[in-house]
């Protein structure tokens, strides 16, 4: 791709949900969580293809699990789905690798809350060791692939 897209759909998943968002040059226009599109593969798979059919975008983003990753058997099937939902749709696709940039997922949350203000509102209360993960932390995932995309030139 030799020229930044406009539109980009980025989409984050892990055993318990799903999330994306969608930017427009580069800023996040909307966003969302989904507690069933990661039941199965067919839901991710479905749940990509209808976002990819709303939003026309010119690159769908996901995550490159590397061989090393935390992430478990279902969220890896899941993952897998997202991509080939969008080589189907046939739209550019990106996975980039999710290299944790910063202490935890909450202190990466307020530095993109920093820089995108309108993302502030979403940006999780930390949790105690016993609480479950809050589920906005899957949206800041989503942007924080598709800014590396965008970094990398897609």
């Amino acid at each position: 791709m030799t020229a930044r897209p406009r539109y980009v759909l980025s989409i984050a998943a892990c055993a318990s949900k799903v999330g994306y968002v969608f930017l427009i040059d580069g800023r996040p226009y909307d966003w969302g969580i989904s507690l069933q599109a990661n039941t199965s593969t067919k839901a991710v798979q479905e749940f990509t293809t209808d976002r990819i059919a709303f939003y026309q975008p010119e690159l769908v983003v996901t995550e490159r699990v590397a061989a090393n990753s935390n992430k478990g058997e279902r969220s890896r099937e899941l993952i897998n789905a997202i991509w080939k939902a969008a080589q189907n749709a046939d739209v550019e696709w990106a996975c980039v690798d999710r290299v944790q940039s910063y202490a935890n997922k909450y202190d990466e949350a307020e530095a993109l809350a920093a820089r995108f203000p309108e993302m502030k509102p979403w940006v999780p209360k930390r949790r105690t060791l016993w609480d479950e993960e809050p589920r906005r932390t899957i949206i800041f995932e989503a942007l924080s692939l598709a800014l590396k995309a965008l970094h990398r030139g897609g």
